[in-house]
């Protein structure tokens, strides 16, 4: 689940009016009103962010362009400004659940006390899978039935780990994550995980790339039956990383991704 900052734009604020013709001939243009029966400026013109007059003549509306206070909630092309405020990190897995099953959870923050994280085999902290399947040591296997689904987190703000660096210098990456799916058997599995964390399937360089590998953003989907190695590395070459939630779902058919192609 992802948060979203609401921006409030301001509502544009009737500050002109306009008279019928036939109580005393004249119309009011945007940003001013009718005193005496003449036009005169608007006196609250510090709190519009737009002026709306009516033409009594045929009910149409006009927008005055200049905002009263000099604020706009709009870009030169009428487009709202970009939201801000999303979360470093995703949320915590929930380790109870029996849809999404936790399989290890390497960010502390999440098992902060006892018990927090049962499903784990470390239940308080780091889990101990987490160092064995980083880089320098072989990957971790793992197994699946088709139709599971698992959650695997990765750690906050990684750091660089000297190992990676040397797997791999010519890419940049300074953390990752190996996981080896040769236990399960052939079936498909889709990958998915939020930058600035990467996919790398279908290569023969431990937690690097090679001439046959892929690198995906995002998602990828796999037949593990397919590939040069039904190993697969989930890496970053930011030390800052926030958390991701990597999430793995196996199927005896493709599961597409939304924005990428399989192997």
């Amino acid at each position: 689940m992802r948060c979203l900052v609401v921006l409030l734009a301001a509502t544009p604020v009737i500050a002109g009016c306009s008279s019928s013709s036939s109580s005393s001939g004249v119309t009011c243009g945007a940003g001013t009103t009718q005193v005496g029966g003449q036009c005169i400026a608007a006196q609250d013109g510090s709190t519009m962010d737009s002026a709306v007059a009516t033409d009594a003549s045929d009910g149409s509306t006009t927008q005055d362009s200049a905002a009263g206070d000099g604020a706009s909630t709009t870009d030169a092309a009428g487009d709202a400004p970009a939201e801000t405020g999303e979360p470093a990190s995703d949320p915590c897995p929930d380790p109870n659940s029996q849809v999404l099953l936790l399989a290890f959870d390497c960010d502390k923050t999440c098992c902060a006390t006892p018990g927090s994280c049962s499903a784990n085999l470390n239940d308080a902290g780091v889990d101990p899978v987490c160092p064995m399947a980083t880089c320098g040591i072989s990957p971790f296997q793992i197994m699946f039935d088709p139709g599971q689904a698992f959650v695997i987190r990765t750690p906050d703000a990684p750091g660089t780990d000297p190992s990676c660096v040397s797997a791999c210098p010519a890419d940049g990456y300074v953390y990752g994550l190996g996981l080896d799916s040769t236990a399960g058997g052939n079936y498909w599995l889709q990958v998915a995980v939020g930058s600035p964390w990467e996919i790398i399937t279908n290569s023969g360089a431990p937690y690097c790339t090679d001439s046959t590998s892929k690198v995906s953003t995002n998602c990828v989907s796999f037949a593990t039956a397919q590939v040069v190695s039904p190993t697969f590395y989930v890496m970053t070459k930011d030390p800052n990383a926030p958390a991701r939630n990597i999430i793995i779902t196996s199927s005896s058919t493709q599961i597409p991704c939304p924005a990428d192609g399989g192997i």
